[in-house]
């Protein structure tokens, strides 16, 4: 899968995404779809899910979680692991906090 945002979950929230310019792709409980400009992709509440820019595009998103929850400090935190200056695993003991539950990652398959 390129690169994007981890699958995970919202316990208590619906995400609205509304692709604003470019296309992404969305996995939503397992389906994978690609969403150009205009498009919307609601995830309800413990559906996983995981999205980013479709290859050799960028994108311009929206995103609207209800209820709101306080993220700040979590888009932060966010922006460090993305720039490789805290490992990923800083951000699992505040998955309840921030209302973000993170999959496992899969591991490689035995052929």
């Amino acid at each position: 899968m390129p690169a994007g945002a981890r699958t995970h979950y919202h316990a208590r929230s619906t995400e609205l995404f509304h692709v604003l310019d470019g296309t992404m792709w969305f996995t939503v409980a397992g389906t994978t779809t690609t969403i150009a400009a205009g498009g919307l992709v609601c995830v309800p509440p413990g559906t996983p899910h995981s999205f980013g820019a479709a290859a050799d595009s960028t994108a311009d998103l929206l995103a609207i979680l209800t209820p709101g929850v306080d993220r700040f400090d979590y888009f932060r935190a966010l922006g460090r692991v993305q720039s490789g200056r805290e490992p990923f695993d800083r951000l699992l003991p505040e998955q309840d906090r921030y209302d973000v539950h993170f999959l496992p990652a899969p591991g490689p398959t035995a052929e």
